[in-house]
């Protein structure tokens, strides 16, 4: 993972992680290859929220906490493959509720 960013990509509040990695795996005589993904690590959802406080809650009642051990590992999706995935955000249009990311 060489860039990350904390991103709130479904639009509920949550921020998940949008980040670069490369994998370079042995080539043998014709040299090494490198595995280039985008990838969104998506922060866990909280079972229920406190109406008196807001505050998240697990299933049993206790604060919620996603970086927990039963909320580990986060749900990982592969948004590009490609030679490199350096990436930038912008909002290229204020008046939606989106941001466009560069790859």
């Amino acid at each position: 993972y060489h860039r990350s960013v904390w991103l709130d990509l479904t639009g509920d509040g949550r921020k998940s992680i949008l980040t670069a990695r490369a994998k370079l795996t042995p080539g043998g005589a014709k040299g090494s290859k490198a595995k280039t993904q985008l990838v969104w690590l998506e922060m866990p959802m909280p079972y229920s929220v406190d109406e008196a406080t807001g505050t998240p809650l697990e299933v049993d009642g206790t604060v919620f906490d996603p970086f927990s051990s039963r909320h580990i590992p986060w749900k990982s999706h592969v948004l590009t493959e490609g030679p490199d995935v350096m990436f930038s955000i912008a909002d290229m249009d204020t008046t939606d509720d989106t941001v466009e990311i560069f790859a």
